[in-house]
């Protein structure tokens, strides 16, 4: 009786440890706990993966990169070729492990994906209406001139590329940034003369870009970029808010801060014009190809400055930077991230079209390290 008794303690023994470590390990830290099962689920997801009749082998091969390289569950990837056709794949669920399937219409967060559509709209009017590269634009809502006295000067060009000295963010938390409802107050424009010319990242910058696209329109960014593209007829709209309802269920476990229970509390409407649209990967490539079929003048093409294409997110031009892969292919790139979400668009030198879009944070992804390498394995591929 005692042995019978004595094994039956071993057996709950042997079957309470691993089940209170994993439950304290879970208590203590969930995401490492996520990541840690991360490559099971991806083994799963793999499985699950399907792309469209007749596409090429390789883009098989560039979705299963997203899966493993950029950590990713669910995926859309999208490829439009220079005859126009496009192909795509799909891995992953819509609303978290083992629901809905992923399908071509599943719609995720775009990021800055939105930067370049943005830039378009700036390029189509400056094709059909007065606005220059040159215009000025805090003299454009201001109503002053760059020499009145507290005017500071920042051209189009300047903002598109991302050299144009202005200071602030648009990403502010839960306050209320400046831009894009208080555009005619000069003193609102910090402008840093010192820094003209250098390269410094600016999601305020393409704020004030919307900004410009509005007031030509005469109406409010988001209605005015749909008249120009025509954005809701493609499924691709606006978010409103850190809650993920109609859309992908976004993946924290990479992400440090943010998470189901802590969404992000900044001013989405604020930042409609850099970071705010919504859509699939082939809704996004299709309205991509239609823009470089326009063959706006600067659109696509190598930074300025001298800068060295062999280092990722150096070259910036007007919507993408320059990159060049270990294969030596020169392309034009744009990421886009959110909490919780990435993307990439690839347009090589035939403008055919490639987004990959996913529902994770890439690892480590401020430093470029995942996405330079899915980059240069992408171009290693035959794209």
């Amino acid at each position: 009786m005692f042995k019978k008794l004595a094994s039956l303690l071993i057996l709950a023994i042997t079957i309470l440890i691993p089940f209170t470590l994993v439950a304290h390990y879970w208590i203590s830290d969930p995401r490492g706990v996520m990541r840690e099962l991360y490559p099971l689920q991806a083994s799963v997801s793999k499985m699950g993966l399907r792309c469209s009749t007749g596409s090429p082998i390789w883009l098989h091969e560039v979705a299963e990169l997203g899966v493993w390289e950029l950590k990713a569950l669910s995926t859309q990837v999208a490829f439009v070729n220079e005859a126009g056709d496009i192909f795509h794949c799909e891995s992953g669920w819509n609303n978290g492990f083992l629901t809905e399937r992923i399908e071509q219409d599943s719609r995720f967060r775009f990021g800055s994906l939105t930067k370049p559509i943005t830039s378009a709209a700036i390029h189509y009017l400056m094709k059909n209406s007065d606005l220059t590269p040159a215009l000025n634009v805090v003299g454009y809502f201001s109503g002053l001139k760059s020499y009145e006295e507290g005017v500071g000067e920042a051209t189009l060009d300047e903002v598109m590329r991302h050299v144009s000295g202005v200071r602030g963010e648009v990403f502010v938390g839960k306050g209320r940034p400046w831009c894009p409802y208080a555009m005619s107050q000069a003193e609102n424009f910090d402008i840093d003369n010192r820094l003209k010319g250098e390269f410094k990242y600016s999601n305020l910058g393409y704020c004030i870009l919307g900004e410009v696209v509005a007031k030509e329109m005469g109406d409010d960014y988001r209605n005015s970029i749909d008249k120009i593209f025509g954005l809701s007829a493609r499924g691709i709209s606006f978010v409103d808010s850190g809650y993920d309802e109609g859309l992908v269920a976004r993946d924290y476990r990479f992400n440090d801060f943010h998470g189901e229970s802590i969404p992000e509390g900044f001013d989405h409407y604020a930042v409609s014009s850099t970071a705010g649209m919504v859509g699939s990967a082939s809704s996004y490539a299709l309205l991509l190809r239609d823009i470089l079929s326009e063959n706006y003048e600067g659109f696509v093409g190598v930074g300025e400055g001298g800068c060295d294409v062999r280092k990722i997110r150096e070259c910036y031009g007007r919507a993408f930077y320059a990159y060049q892969s270990e294969t030596g292919a020169v392309v034009n790139v744009k990421e886009g991230y959110m909490p919780g979400s990435a993307g990439v668009v690839i347009v090589n030198s035939k403008n055919e079209v490639l987004v990959w879009l996913g529902n994770s944070d890439t690892d480590n992804a401020a430093n470029g390290e995942a996405m330079q390498a899915f980059i240069d394995q992408v171009l290693g591929l035959g794209y």
